[in-house]
């Protein structure tokens, strides 16, 4: 098999590693067309004017694709390049009826997130937003990636570990049907309120 250029290290991506981990191998985690669907879902849902639905979800898929493996001889190769290219087709595309611009953001946001990185941004990030929605050619794609590059810093081991942790908790909460709201739990893992019975029972 051939190396995939996608890999840091030059390891054969087999389509599968990379889905179910961010960073193992030194390859990229990628957001699936069923991630970005459900970051708009829920901020539709949480947004009392929003409008649901999805003008062209088979257009979506060209996003990820883009950014995994480039086209038309066009291929963005760093993180940050890879993170302006999921953003500028999310929101220029509009490829949902509403929320493009917030569809765009999150995504960017999980993309830098399980790949190790965190984006702080303002309101500067939320003009580009705009600026890509309506005209996304008068937007500088060499000082757009320099800017995420400057916006962006690594996440150390440890946060990315609590990270991992709240997440599989949460899945499994959501698994079960289990309220994480009810339970009361330390930071540390330990029971707030514990039972003294001292017998093992």
């Amino acid at each position: 098999m051939a190396d995939d250029p996608d890999r840091v290290d030059g390891t054969p991506f087999d389509g599968i590693e990379d889905a179910e981990s961010s960073t193992e191998g030194g390859g990229f985690w990628y957001p699936t067309v069923e991630d970005i669907v459900r970051v708009h879902d829920d901020i539709i849902e949480e947004d009392p004017d929003g409008e649901p639905g999805i003008e062209d979800r088979e257009r979506i898929q060209y996003a990820v694709d883009y950014v995994k493996h480039g086209m038309f001889g066009e291929k963005p190769e760093t993180i940050h390049e890879k993170a302006f290219g999921l953003m500028r087709l999310i929101v220029s595309n509009h490829w949902f009826v509403d929320g493009n611009k917030r569809t765009a953001l999150n995504t960017t946001n999980l993309f830098y997130l399980f790949n190790g990185y965190e984006l702080d941004y303002g309101e500067d990030l939320r003009a580009m937003l705009k600026l890509l929605a309506v005209r996304e050619e008068i937007v500088d794609r060499d000082v757009a990636i320099d800017y995420l590059a400057d916006q962006t810093g690594t996440i150390d081991e440890d946060a990315m570990w609590s990270l991992g942790q709240v997440l599989v908790t949460g899945a499994l909460a959501d698994q079960f049907g289990v309220n994480l709201d009810t339970l009361d739990v330390r930071i540390d893992g330990t029971d707030a309120d514990p039972d003294h019975d001292d017998h093992n029972g």
